[in-house]
């Protein structure tokens, strides 16, 4: 199996196999019971990120932005909590992804980790100076997410 997959199916994979471990994973009430936590890792922020030329329009209520999000992240998990209808939603299956469609206008704003979003945009060759953080959604607690069955 490769060790690096994309995190929904890691995610998902985690609870079901034995000595399987997701990193890092942010601890939720909602995770609590599926996983064995070493905690913590670190605090990373949920963020709000826009692009620099549209700070008018990102400061509009949620519900009236298509937002960006990783699916099966927490950004994901905050942002519907938010926003009970998530009809606005644009699921990715990676922050790289996530990025593009920032990029290329695809959605207003990107709900996820600063810290990710920041690093991958220069790897990517993207001018994170363009890319401010629009509005902080949570603060969370990252773990080691270890299967439940793991010794």
């Amino acid at each position: 199996m490769n060790p690096v997959i994309p995190w929904a199916r890691a995610y998902f994979l985690t609870q079901k196999e034995q000595n399987t471990v997701l990193f890092a994973t942010s601890r939720t009430p909602g995770r609590e019971k599926s996983f064995k936590w070493v905690c913590p890792i670190s605090f990373a922020d949920v963020v709000l990120i826009g692009h620099k030329n549209h700070a008018d329009k990102d400061s509009r209520p949620l519900k009236e932005l298509s937002i960006g999000v990783v699916r099966a992240d927490i950004a994901e998990e905050v942002v519907t909590k938010q926003l009970p209808q998530s009809s606005n939603l644009v699921r990715a299956r990676n922050v790289e992804q996530l990025l593009r469609l920032l990029e290329r206008n695809k959605v207003d704003v990107i709900a996820t980790y600063s810290t990710v979003a920041y690093t991958s945009m220069q790897y990517l060759g993207m001018e994170p100076i363009h890319y401010p953080i629009i509005r902080k959604l949570y603060e969370q607690q990252d773990c080691y997410a270890f299967n439940k069955n793991i010794d």
